[in-house]
């Protein structure tokens, strides 16, 4: 429903080599449901590592899917990026900062927002914000599922 966000909390902890000396933090990752559609769009988001340290780079995978009967268009994902972390530029080659496993074939997109890919990281809160009827139509048929990954290294 409108409004529903997921939340995954991430627990930082830094350690100074050669000492007792430790920092801690934690950061909550949202992720939001901006619209009501007709279909039905399931969504989860997972990341790749249990702990991570300033300087590592973490990858965040969200997976969306139908599991209604009828064909879902028009599917934005908006997912606040803590600022915490930088997203990677280039993570998947030049000028490849997402991929969009769409059909069962990647799709990579831009985090710039002058770019008319379906992606694009937005302005000073730091929102990746997919649009997947940006540049060409897309429907997720009923049963089908598509992921989008990308990666941000922990300040």
């Amino acid at each position: 429903s409108i409004g529903t966000a997921a939340a995954i909390t991430l627990n930082l902890r830094q350690v100074l080599s050669g000492t007792t000396i430790t920092a801690a933090a934690s950061v909550v990752d949202k992720l939001l449901v901006i619209a009501r559609a007709d279909g039905m769009l399931r969504l989860s988001k997972g990341v790749d590592r249990d702990t991570a340290r300033p300087g590592d780079v973490i990858t965040y995978t969200i997976t969306f899917s139908n599991p209604g009967v009828k064909g879902v268009k028009e599917i934005e994902i908006v997912d606040p990026i803590s600022g915490s972390v930088d997203l990677v530029r280039n993570a998947f080659g030049p000028g490849r900062d997402i991929e969009w496993m769409k059909s069962g074939s990647a799709v990579y997109l831009t985090a710039d927002p002058t770019d008319p890919d379906e992606a694009m990281l937005e302005g000073p809160e730091s929102r990746l914000h997919a649009v997947f009827s940006r540049r060409s139509p897309f429907i997720l048929e009923s049963g089908a599922s598509g992921r989008l990954t990308y990666r941000v290294r922990i300040r």
